[in-house]
């Protein structure tokens, strides 16, 4: 462990400032088309503060950020962090009203928009029609928009000009005549980050992170790595989720090379493992770790750099990838966007059975309990809703301190909405989300539990379960089943594989095998799923 690294007082920014001076010509960023050195990232930062000066960025102003993952999604990030400034980086994925919205909401007085990204994908034409205003702009720099009163202005960041927007022809000119700018030393303790929820059952809620969450939970995370200097960590994860951003404070804390890839597929993950002989591979959710050792490339024999497996998942699903990747240990997190990312990972030196059915001790300095629905903390082995509280927390959610309140109860405890458990160690095992509770005729059924079961059947890949109405028992389950590649088995297959392995009450009524999911950021929307059934079997009723 190189403990010199190693800080507390700082911000993202000032980890960079630290890994550059300590190993200047090691890498710091590769993506498939780029490759820096902690250097070269430096200078490029550099250059981008000189960038948004010209724009006015001020400290603790909101700078909003519509990018897709790449060196200049994570070097605008660190210029926003040197200026003092808080960046607010938006989900892409955010179209029209939801787009507006967020924009309005978040109050960002500067937006800095990337334009065609690919064929068929402009960032800065979804914004165009999100706030229709903008086509009749004259000066772009000095925007008065009624449906987003604070913003000020865009910046078009490629090639191309866009009603409304500055263009990079004129970022360059006005950079150019900016000198270096002093930076600003905001403490660990001020906001550095605004990070908007999914917003998969309600409006997107800001929640407001300090730079602490950030830096301690990326020093945090190196430790539950054994992460050093010399290691190389892939994480190809969005750069506007918490998931991306811990993993480069991860790697800026130990002065690690970090890897990552603009568009998240499991070939070209498992490609770029083995070409940068990644020894760490954070990839946080199981459908891409599937992806991977189930592609038709797949050969643990050319992945014996990797050490680390970093991925969370039903038991059955991370037993699957762990006897795929034998040279690898597979670490279990748990988390959440307001408890700053992750609170918990499983450790190297935890036993195979503990990390696939535990997320680990919390990390120092924060806690975790179980609460009972009357509030009373309960013991070991007893489930309820788990609870954290510490110095990972968020400052509350931005313009909705009702919504705050409701999640934070007076003794500082946030309420995370998941259901699990601790054990005699201080173990967390997260089972599923309390409202992730289907009630069959009386009877309370985790999805969890009936997505395990098929999990273990060998033609599954991915799998989620919903509860569906009935006439009888008021609920049952239905299953949305993602088949491995090549694989084959039926619905009527699947069905049966169940019966014998689960009470008949628990078994689903139906299963839908499908090739692709709804999506949030980086989670599988289940409301979505439910919504398309319900349409579906109303279709059918009426025939």
């Amino acid at each position: 462990m190189e403990a010199a690294m190693k800080t507390v007082d700082t911000t993202l920014f000032g980890l960079l400032e630290r890994a550059v001076e300590a190993f200047p010509e090691r890498d710091a960023l590769v993506f498939p088309e780029v490759r820096l050195t902690y250097r070269e990232l430096a200078e490029r930062v550099e250059h981008r503060t000189r960038t948004l000066a010209s724009l006015g960025v001020a400290p603790g102003e909101h700078v909003g950020t519509i990018m897709p993952n790449g060196p200049d999604t994570i070097e605008l990030l660190l210029a926003i962090s040197a200026l003092g400034a808080v960046p607010v980086p938006f989900n892409p994925r955010y179209r029209g009203e939801e787009l507006a919205y967020v924009v309005d909401h978040a109050d960002v007085v500067t937006l800095l928009v990337k334009g065609e990204v690919a064929e068929g994908l402009d960032f800065a034409e979804r914004l165009s029609q999100a706030l229709p205003e903008l086509e009749k702009v004259v000066d772009p720099t000095a925007l008065e928009l009624e449906a987003a009163p604070a913003l000020r202005r865009i910046a078009l960041l490629g090639e191309g000009e866009r009603a409304g927007m500055l263009s990079s022809h004129h970022l360059d000119r006005s950079a150019a005549a900016v000198g270096p700018r002093p930076l600003e030393r905001p403490d660990t303790g001020d906001v550095g980050l605004m990070m908007y929820t999914s917003g998969t059952t309600a409006r997107p809620k800001g929640a407001l992170l300090s730079h602490r969450p950030f830096v301690l939970g990326g020093q945090a995370l190196a430790d539950r790595y054994e992460l050093t200097s010399n290691d190389r960590l892939f994480d190809p994860l969005p750069l506007f989720h918490m998931a991306g951003i811990l993993g480069l404070a991860a790697s800026l804390s130990r002065g690690a090379s970090f890897l990552c890839m603009s568009k998240i597929e499991g070939g070209a993950s498992l490609e770029m493992l083995v070409e940068e002989r990644a020894t760490v591979a954070f990839v946080g959710f199981p459908t891409l770790a599937l992806s991977m050792i189930e592609h038709h490339d797949f050969d643990a024999g050319r992945l014996t750099d990797l050490r680390v497996m970093h991925t969370h998942g039903l038991p059955e699903v991370l037993r699957k990838i762990q006897r795929a990747l034998p040279h690898a240990v597979v670490q279990n997190p748990y988390g959440c966007t307001e408890a700053g990312g992750l609170v918990s990972l499983s450790e190297l030196s935890d036993s195979p059975d503990d990390r696939v059915t535990y997320s680990g001790r919390p990390y120092p300095g924060v806690e975790v309990s179980v609460a009972a629905p009357t509030g009373e903390h309960l013991g070991a082995g007893e489930l309820g809703e788990l609870v954290v509280r510490g110095w990972s927390l968020f400052e509350g959610y931005y313009r909705n301190p009702d919504a705050t309140a409701a999640v934070v109860d007076d003794d500082g405890w946030f309420h995370t909405g998941d259901l699990g458990e601790l054990d005699a160690e201080g173990r967390i095992k997260y089972v599923s989300r309390l409202k992730d509770m289907l009630k069959v005729g009386g009877e309370n059924v985790a999805a969890a539990e009936i997505e395990d079961m098929l999990s273990e059947h060998p033609a599954v890949s991915v799998v989620q379960v919903i509860g569906i109405p009935d006439e009888r028992l008021d609920e049952v389950p239905a299953a949305f089943v993602e088949l491995v590649p090549g694989a084959d088995a039926t619905e009527g297959e699947l069905l049966a594989f169940c019966d014998g392995r689960i009470a008949s009450f628990k078994v689903p009524r139906l299963v839908r095998i499908v090739d692709s999911w709804p999506m949030s950021a980086t989670k599988i929307q289940k409301f979505r799923l439910k919504e398309g059934l319900l349409a579906e079997l109303a279709v059918d009723a009426g025939a």
